[in-house]
């Protein structure tokens, strides 16, 4: 709770004090693990393990997860944090 308050202090100030047109979105990208958490994924991902058993190669990629033997993050393997041609996308915005 406390990471989500300054965070959100930090976002207000860039707001209205900073310059939010020239912050380095694809940079930031870098740091996911930092603020995105697992529990927002499977939030709506709720038949993941379940559908990983499925086939092969979800259960080779998800099992040690799901078993607790390794200690990455679905963002560790998942560097779109849910959102496809993010880096696309980030850079139109630089173009306008």
């Amino acid at each position: 709770m406390m990471v989500k308050g300054q965070t959100g202090l930090h976002d207000l100030w860039v707001e209205n004090f900073g310059d939010p047109e020239n912050v380095d979105w694809e940079a930031k990208r870098e740091h996911r693990e930092d603020y995105t958490y697992d529990s927002g994924c499977l939030a709506c991902h709720t038949s993941l393990e379940t559908a990983t058993m499925a086939t092969n190669k979800a259960l080779i990629a998800h099992k040690p997860y799901f078993a607790g033997e390794i200690d990455d993050q679905c963002t560790t393997c998942h560097k779109h944090v849910g959102h496809a041609n993010l880096s696309d996308y980030i850079s139109q915005i630089g173009e306008n």
